[in-house]
């Protein structure tokens, strides 16, 4: 089921944040008055969004052309790795594309924010989201939250125990039944992985090499792998849909963090990414 157009995550991180009392600085203007803004602007803006698919990102896209017609709303999605690399150099250019960014390669955003390459801009709400998902000078902040571990396939454990920890899946009961994405490709993964070696030891990653996995390109592959029943396991990716089950938590090593989004300083359409990110989905 989609969510629901536009809702914003705001009062989820409300739960998290001290305090209602909206800080100096925030945007004033309704969603009606940055919208016209945004169409005197011109009506139109380029989005650079991190992502394993071109239409990835396809339902935020129709989200918010259907709630803002009159905007020109060009999304373009591709791993974090190349669009970080690709903004470098249009920068150092001068051949500036994108308006607004969002990627999963964190560290990005406080480099370029040190640099000037961030618009500081607060959007409603603002203070009410976590210190430690937003820029204090509102350079960039977290507009969703993701989390990998791994999951598993309820319907095709075929009499096996389910797996209830990363050490599970080393037994050799397991071998030729697990899909991953690439550890060395996907930074997110990567870091996964990382956990699950501090966590489990190099002898459990000895195992794991044993267990002739499916490595594939992409977070969504390993999970579609798990959902069709084609492989029962599927690591550095997520889901939770029946019968897919996913394993993090309580004691259990995962990772989990706030995609970044930020207005390029060089911004052609400011008015229209100001609309965006106060409407952030």
């Amino acid at each position: 089921m989609r969510v629901q157009l536009f809702t914003t995550i705001v009062a989820a991180f409300a739960l998290l944040a001290p305090g209602t009392v909206a800080k100096s600085g925030e945007e004033t203007k309704s969603i009606d008055e940055l919208y016209a803004a945004a169409v005197a602007e011109g009506g139109k803006f380029v989005m650079h969004h991190g992502g394993d698919t071109p239409t990835k990102q396809n339902n935020l896209q129709q989200a918010f052309s259907e709630r803002f017609p009159e905007i020109n709303f060009t999304l373009i999605v591709d791993y974090s790795k190349y669009h970080d690399v690709l903004i470098d150099n249009q920068l150092e250019t001068k051949t500036l594309v994108p308006d607004l960014v969002a990627l999963q390669t964190l560290q990005n955003f406080p480099r370029w924010a040190s640099a000037g390459n961030l618009l500081k801009y607060k959007p409603t709400n603002f203070s009410k989201i976590h210190e430690s998902l937003r820029d204090s000078d509102g350079a960039w902040m977290a507009y969703k939250l993701f989390t990998f571990g791994y999951i598993y396939n309820s319907s095709a454990l075929d009499g096996l125990a389910a797996p209830t920890s990363p050490t599970d899946l080393a037994n050799p009961q397991w071998a030729g039944k697990i899909a991953s994405s690439y550890s060395n490709d996907d930074d997110a993964v990567f870091f996964l992985y990382t956990r699950y070696t501090k966590a489990y030891g190099w002898d459990w990653v000895a195992k794991m090499a044993a267990q002739n996995i499916s490595f594939n390109r992409g977070t969504n592959v390993a999970g579609s792998l798990a959902k069709s029943g084609e492989k029962v396991v599927g690591v550095g990716t997520s889901g939770s849909s029946s019968p897919i089950k996913f394993v993090g938590g309580n004691g259990t090593e995962y990772l989990s963090w706030g995609q970044r989004v930020g207005i390029l300083s060089k911004a052609k359409h400011p008015a229209a990414t100001k609309l965006f990110v106060v409407c952030r989905p």
